[in-house]
């Protein structure tokens, strides 16, 4: 019987090409995945049933399961994890979910079969994984170890950033600098930034200082939200945005309205996209330390393997990292030249 890697060599393809046309995950071009199938059924493939850990094939295999292999945060995430597989001499098997359910069942049902001691996931999608798909994997004494923006049923080892250490950091740094006008800026139907706003929200009320006004960066007619805000005769000294994007965008439509920044207002990104130092003015936001989560998530994943047993709920681990905010040339002093009662809330 043939095996994927053997399929791989036949379609001039990658393994993992492989496994998503074998599985119907991930991006690949139809005739490529028809090719595969095809040939799948000529040299008569059959998927290999779960087996016990004890019996596996490749000990020294394990899983990642990533929302995407390219951009931030998986890149960085990537680096990180491979880097301490290498090391550890194990082998990494990688596959993408872009953010979906049932790529990220199908991916950790292949991970499966293939017999791998330990999975990292990073889904990238607001819906949990489902219990029955968790218990599954600890039958089989499979380590699961989530990061970042991936909820689960049931309670498993989880790393991600301190979301109040960032909120907590970015409003006193704000509360430095004299403002108390203070507005948010946030993807608020977006799974992926849903505890960023509430987090700020709640450093706020904990300090005393009014939410001033929330866009909702998600609605069509944010823009024009955006720009009735800036020209308001009372708008706010200060936005907090839960992206750099978001932030670029404030930046922009600033200057294009004749806005100084900072010295009519200050603009704080949360999310330490690539280029945030280029932009005009630099922006002020945060390093979210993607490669410090990479690298606790595998330290804790080979614990876990070394260990030789799974953590019940009782000893289920909840890591945190904080992040560092970058100070830059977007924030400044309040301007107190005005009194400020703008409000605005979706």
């Amino acid at each position: 019987m043939v095996t994927i890697r053997q399929l791989a060599r036949l379609a001039g393809v990658s393994h993992v090409t492989v496994i998503r046309a074998l599985h119907n995950t991930g991006r690949i071009h139809p005739t490529t995945r028809q090719r595969i199938l095809e040939l799948a059924d000529l040299y008569q493939y059959r998927s290999s049933a779960p087996v016990p850990t004890t019996e596996r094939e490749h000990p020294y295999l394990i899983g990642c399961v990533m929302s995407s292999i390219i951009g931030t945060p998986d890149s960085f995430y990537l680096e990180s994890i491979s880097a301490r597989a290498f090391a550890d001499a194990h082998h990494l098997l990688i596959l993408e979910t872009h953010g979906h359910l049932q790529h990220t069942l199908k991916a950790l049902q292949v991970l499966a079969e293939f017999g791998v001691r330990g999975i990292i996931v990073h889904s990238g999608h607001f819906e949990p994984i489902p219990r029955d798909a968790l218990l599954e994997l600890h039958s089989q004494n499979i380590v699961l170890i989530a990061i970042d923006v991936t909820p689960t049923a049931i309670p498993v080892d989880h790393v991600s950033l301190d979301e109040t250490a960032l909120a907590e950091t970015a409003v006193d740094y704000l509360l430095e600098l004299g403002h108390r006008h203070i507005a948010l800026i946030a993807h608020l139907g977006d799974g992926g930034f849903s505890g960023r706003p509430l987090a700020i929200k709640r450093a706020l009320q904990q300090r005393r200082i009014p939410l001033q006004a929330t866009l909702n960066a998600d609605q069509k007619n944010y823009h024009d939200d955006l720009i009735a805000m800036l020209t308001h005769p009372h708008r706010p000294t200060a936005f907090i945005t839960t992206t750099d994007y978001t932030a670029a965008l404030v930046l922009h439509t600033a200057r294009q309205l004749g806005i100084r920044i900072p010295q009519d207002v200050s603009v704080i990104g949360c999310t330490s996209c690539e280029m945030p130092q280029f932009f005009s003015p630099p922006l002020t936001t945060f390093d979210l330390n993607f490669v410090e989560i990479g690298q606790t998530a595998a330290s804790l994943l080979f614990h876990r393997m070394n260990e030789g047993c799974l953590p019940d709920r009782s000893s289920v681990k909840k890591l945190y990292s904080t992040p560092n905010l970058i100070k830059r040339a977007s924030c400044g002093p309040a301007n107190f030249n005005k009194s400020r009662r703008y409000q605005h809330h979706p």
